[in-house]
């Protein structure tokens, strides 16, 4: 498993509330090649911060993903829906074959891609043509049955599907006119303020009205969480609870493109760049990058990136951080001035200019690039060795020249 090529990333998020320090929060986000090494020094910078303030100890609250970037991160709403619509123009095209097996499967995978992801209207409308395509099959089948229970959730989604042709017409008159009795739906939902739809038409949290015995679909969604769709039967005469419990919307896709960024880095602008969108992403005040040996603190409000130090007073400076202290830039002031003096004389000696000035790391500084500032520390991980440094709280070394342990 070391040996694979592809780059393995350890994300490991910890909240820490510490009133004890101005009301500061943690995050620890290990963003490692090698997701061990990283790993190790993610938890020797965080336990190390609560020996410093040991009340924020139990204010932490961890949890770690070990994935490959490209091979396991969670598909956006729109790749999930073009999935879909792939699946089902192969289920046609295996239907026009008469391979109903293969049209059968095709269905089946779309429809559950389709459940699990957002509620969105391109999204009734897949499950609308996958239930079509379902009726379809059973007519072929001779199962009158299934063929009717499709056919109606087809026309439940998508009421335009029964002007498609005069078959389907005929089909829908003939489903409208059997009587097959109403029941009702008990909506709770968690945010409370979440947007509800029964077989994607607006509707509300409580007592639906009376709902035609059968198939429906109910979703809810709002923004800063998961939606949810759900299929529901609701039998004749009876009401069914649904109970529906929305989970905030993980960015973690977009942290791996900021963790890219930052390991991509060719200079410090490129580095603080790839800071600054973490920092976004986690509503976080700082960010501290750090790689096997020494770590770096990038001050969002600032958007300055500090010097790379060891290990030991990295932590120092975290702490300090923590407990409001400026976080010491890249670049002071008065060193810019005394580079700009310098310089001068050198050109005024006949040295060629450097137009290190230009650099867009300087250039963004001086711009004043303001984040809002929130209490939340981000550590991510930079990591490029195979072997992972072994660290105590009093004795600091590297794994490659550490005395063995028993």
């Amino acid at each position: 498993m070391a040996e694979r090529t592809a780059v393995r990333i350890a994300v490991a998020l910890t909240l820490v509330s510490l009133p004890a320090l101005g009301a500061e929060n943690i995050v620890f986000v290990n963003a490692a090649n090698d997701g061990a090494s990283g790993l190790h020094t993610l938890k020797v910078l965080r336990d190390a911060v609560v020996k410093a303030e040991p009340p924020a100890e139990k204010a932490i609250k961890s949890s770690i993903v070990l994935e490959e970037p490209t091979a396991h991160v969670a598909q956006g709403p729109k790749q999930v829906l073009a999935e879909v619509n792939r699946l089902l123009t192969d289920g046609k095209a295996a239907y026009n074959r008469g391979n109903m097996d293969g049209a059968t499967e095709a269905i089946a995978q779309a429809t559950a891609m389709a459940m699990s992801t957002e509620p969105w209207p391109e999204t009734f409308t897949a499950i609308a043509e996958l239930e079509r395509l379902t009726g379809l099959i059973a007519l072929k089948q001779k199962d009158s049955a299934a063929a009717d229970e499709a056919f109606r959730n087809a026309f439940l989604l998508n009421p335009q599907l029964a002007t498609l042709d005069s078959a389907m017409g005929v089909y829908a008159r003939m489903l409208k006119s059997k009587d097959r009795g109403t029941g009702q739906l008990v909506i709770k939902v968690d945010p409370l303020t979440a947007w509800v739809m029964i077989d994607g038409q607006k509707a509300q949290s409580g007592v639906s009205g009376p709902l035609e015995a059968g198939t429906h679909f109910v979703s809810a969604s709002r923004e800063g969480y998961t939606g949810q769709l759900m299929r529901i039967t609701v039998p004749k005469g009876k009401i069914v609870p649904v109970n529906i419990t929305l989970l905030e919307a993980t960015n973690e896709p977009d942290l791996m493109v900021a963790r890219a960024t930052v390991l991509a880095a060719q200079t410090d602008a490129a580095m603080a760049l790839g800071a600054k969108k973490v920092s976004e992403l986690m509503k976080a005040r700082f960010v501290v990058l750090v790689r096997p040996d020494d770590a770096a603190l990038y001050d969002a409000t600032r958007a300055q990136l500090g010097p790379f130090t060891k290990v030991e007073p990295a932590i120092a400076a975290i702490v300090d951080a923590l407990r409001g202290a400026v976080p010491k830039p890249l670049i002071t002031d008065a060193e810019v001035k005394s580079i700009e003096e310098k310089r001068a004389q050198e050109i005024a000696a006949g040295a060629s200019p450097d137009a290190w000035y230009k650099k867009p790391w300087v250039i963004g500084t001086a711009a004043g690039a303001v984040v809002v500032i929130v209490t939340t520390v981000v550590v991510i991980g930079v990591v490029a060795k195979r072997n992972p440094p072994t660290y105590s709280f009093n004795n600091w070394c590297h794994a490659s020249d550490c005395p063995p342990q028993n």
